[in-house]
């Protein structure tokens, strides 16, 4: 054989060798990802949000067309939802004041948990003051994105701390809790300015854990794990047999493999989206606690939820017993809502015994990476120093929370507004040209 004809055939094999380890990997992670993503979001679907069978099976076939092949058992009696497929097998139990989590034998026992899940009688500080325009307007975006494949299940606008506009689809309510996902993580950026207020956390102490002593972590603090530029190269990527599906819906301690990861980029140098950063911060919370879930949620919603009015929330554990501060989150529309107030009008909410005074302006600075600064504590921010807007229809001072399916809360000081859109969008919500549409009529 030529030499040249060699090369050839000998870079097509290497090609066909990492095309068939890569696939290979692929294929043996994907059942253990199915039963795990269906148990832990069946089970928080069916029992905290309370949909039908159906409709739980319907929204998770949004991800993938592959849990069509998962056999999922919900178990009315103990609450329970059981994931299977081939050689794999999962299960979730809901828990009063808890939701749910995945079971795991090398977890904590939960079932012996005294969780008070009475709501508390604060007033939310939400009065109801219906906008007729703005009401027509959100019935007009939710029928378009009916047309337009977008599941749009809840919209709700704030305007000076009142509700204007809200709008439910199908059998929701302003009773029914929705997953935040990643919406999550900004409330977990309030707990941490409250831990740190209360002198239980330090923002900029190092070494976070002794394992991190005179290593190239040594470094990292509370604040570059809040702006997410600590450097890790923990991966995002939601895939079979990836750290984010790992993390979510196998691993026993949600924080680990994030904290075990290696480090890639100078800290501060480097903006890179990690749930397992945050998942690393719901840890060094539930550290103070002795490692006491109990004492974890009795502070968050004694010291957090209650004071702010999101009497309507929950705030889901990994087996080990520490909340999951990244994705595990459920609430109404209007406890979504409250979060953004917190972020506009603070003082109304008594947020000087939540945080420190300055706190909100701290989280909303952007951060000091060099390939994307539009992002602050747990916050996704419009602009930067040198950025264009993420959303050109809005200021330029305009932050928010997301998640995935299209969830979010906008915050817009300058109009004094929140606008909160939750549903279960199969592909990219567009938050622009949503908020755009929504906007046009509060300035009219």
């Amino acid at each position: 054989m030529k030499r040249k004809q060699l090369i050839v055939v000998s870079f097509i094999g290497v090609l066909l060798f990492i095309f068939i380890a890569w696939k290979g990997s692929y294929i043996v992670n994907m059942p253990n990802l199915l039963v795990g993503f269906s148990a832990k979001v069946g089970c928080s679907l069916k029992y905290v949000t309370k949909l039908s069978n159906t409709q739980v099976r319907e929204d998770l076939s949004v991800y993938s067309k592959w849990f069509n092949l998962v056999d999922m058992v919900f178990d009315e009696n103990v609450q329970s939802v059981h994931s299977s497929l081939l050689w794999k097998k999962q299960s979730a139990t809901y828990r009063t004041g808890l939701g749910c989590t995945l079971e795991n034998s090398d977890g904590i026992n939960l079932n012996k948990l005294s969780i008070d899940s009475n709501l508390d009688e604060k007033k939310s500080n939400l009065s109801v003051q219906l906008d007729n325009n703005i009401m027509q307007q959100l019935e007009e975006i939710v029928h378009n994105d009916k047309l337009n494949g977008y599941d749009t299940r809840a919209l709700l606008v704030l305007k000076n701390g009142n509700i204007v506009g809200e709008k439910y689809t199908n059998n929701f309510t302003k009773d029914t809790l929705f997953m935040g996902w990643s919406m999550s993580k900004t409330l977990t950026g309030i707990i941490i300015g409250n831990m740190i207020k209360n002198n239980l956390l330090d923002i900029d102490a190092t070494p976070l854990f002794s394992e991190w002593r005179n290593t190239d972590k040594s470094k990292i603090t509370i604040k570059d794990l809040l702006t997410m530029t600590s450097g890790l190269s923990f991966s995002e990527k939601y895939e079979p047999g990836t750290d984010a599906t790992r993390m979510l819906f196998n691993d026993v301690s949600s924080w680990k493999r994030a904290a075990n990861s290696k480090k890639k980029y100078n800290v501060g140098e480097y903006w890179s989206y990690s749930s397992g950063s945050t998942n690393i911060l719901s840890y060094l919370v539930y550290e103070k606690f002795s490692h006491n879930p109990e004492y974890l949620l009795a502070y968050i919603k004694k010291n957090i939820l209650s004071p702010i009015g999101m009497n309507n929330t929950i705030v889901e554990l990994d087996p080990s017993g520490s909340f999951v501060g990244s994705s595990f989150v459920l609430g109404s529309a209007r406890d979504w809502a409250i979060l953004g107030q917190f972020f506009l009008n603070s003082s109304s909410f008594n947020s000087g015994a939540i945080v420190e005074d300055d706190w909100i302006q701290q989280s909303t600075v952007p951060n000091t990476s060099q390939n994307d600064d539009r992002f602050g504590y747990h916050i996704w921010l419009n602009t930067g120093k040198e950025r264009e807007p993420r959303w050109s229809h809005l200021p330029d001072n305009t932050y928010a929370a997301r998640g995935s399916r299209g969830q979010v809360v906008l915050i817009i000081p300058e109009l004094n507004t929140v606008i909160v859109r939750l549903g279960w969008s199969k592909k990219k919500y567009p938050i622009n040209a949503f908020s755009h549409k929504v906007i046009k009529v509060i300035k009219s």
